[in-house]
């Protein structure tokens, strides 16, 4: 085989089992926060997340799975917290974290970050002390107090302690806790949507982001038929260069070695490498090496069937180099 293609030109032989950065065709999404008020419920750990098509230049659709809370009375950021009884102390804290001291149910693990201000005077959530959930714990339940130790808020014990209720909403087993992204996904020019099922959402969101340019890389646009009969014109990588002529390559129906075809690929183990010349007209590639490849004549007029050309991904230059389209 002459001089092989260079690796930077070919997708991550992972690409559909992986969360790692470097795949191909653009960017990929990285990972996905929960936003809004988590009031979840009734949704099964490990159920699909679904990402959205849109958005994609020549790349492939994301994939997720949802993780929920496993075991009942965890807290979740749709906890709201009433009741507040207690002195707070002169001196403030700022996003201390603190767990409980005491509970009036039997839940356990819950830690909190709180911040106050203000000078000595009765405890007044929203106004004088502010409480965002760290870890969820479990076992608790709508109306138990919880009781936090003066001592951790800038005061003493018992003196300066403060309880507070626990109201609105308490998770069970079935409320969203995180989605786990299991393939990134690549081509992505702008975040997608997600979605899930099975469950009651209520209010909660979704906040996808995306990884850094380190997701794009140049590698080559291939079209062919791994299983099947669709030939799967965009989104597909180079995995293993096989020959001059054959490789290995993954598109959303699986993996295949295929052979390049002087037309469009019609059956399983055919692919298609489409180059461009400097008006626009196109060739099938029936060979390709690091610096030249063999045309067959579609719409290009330039170059006869069987003429071997030097290529690049940038531009070609009339009567002398070809392009071929990369991610």
């Amino acid at each position: 085989m002459a001089r092989p293609l260079a690796r930077r030109f070919f997708g991550n032989a992972s690409t559909f089992a992986t969360t790692a950065l470097g795949e191909v065709g653009g960017q990929g999404v990285l990972s996905v926060a929960l936003s809004g008020t988590n009031n979840s419920t009734g949704y099964t750990n490990g159920s699909a997340a679904t990402f959205s098509a849109s958005n994609i230049a020549n790349g492939q659709t994301a994939t997720g799975t949802i993780t929920t809370f496993s075991v009942a009375g965890a807290l979740t950021n749709a906890t709201t917290y009433t009741s507040a009884s207690g002195t707070k102390a002169a001196a403030n804290v700022t996003a201390v974290t603190v767990s409980q001291k005491s509970t009036s149910g039997s839940g356990t693990g819950a830690t909190f970050s709180i911040t106050t201000t203000g000078g000595a005077a009765s405890y007044s959530i929203g106004s004088n002390i502010t409480i965002t959930l760290v870890n969820p714990g479990s076992g608790y339940a709508l109306t138990n107090t919880i009781t936090i130790d003066g001592a951790s808020l800038g005061g003493v014990t018992s003196t300066n302690d403060f309880t507070f209720t626990l109201a609105t909403f308490v998770g069970t087993t079935g409320t969203v806790s995180g989605v786990v992204v299991t393939f990134n996904g690549t081509g992505y020019t702008s975040a997608p949507s997600v979605t899930i099922s099975g469950g009651t959402l209520g209010t909660l969101t979704f906040t996808p982001t995306l990884s850094t340019t380190q997701n794009q890389a140049q590698a080559l646009v291939v079209q062919g038929i791994t299983s099947g009969s669709t030939n799967r014109t965009s989104g597909n990588d180079i995995i293993k260069q096989v020959s001059t002529s054959r490789y290995k390559i993954v598109t959303q129906d699986g993996t295949a070695i295929c052979q390049l075809k002087a037309s469009a690929p019609t059956v399983a183990g055919e692919m298609a490498i489409i180059a461009t010349d400097s008006a626009s007209g196109t060739y099938y590639v029936t060979k390709l090496t690091a610096r030249k490849a063999v045309l067959t004549q579609g719409t290009g007029s330039q170059f006869a069937t069987g003429a071997q050309v030097p290529w690049n991904t940038t531009g070609a230059v009339a009567s002398v180099s070809v392009t071929i389209a990369s991610n």
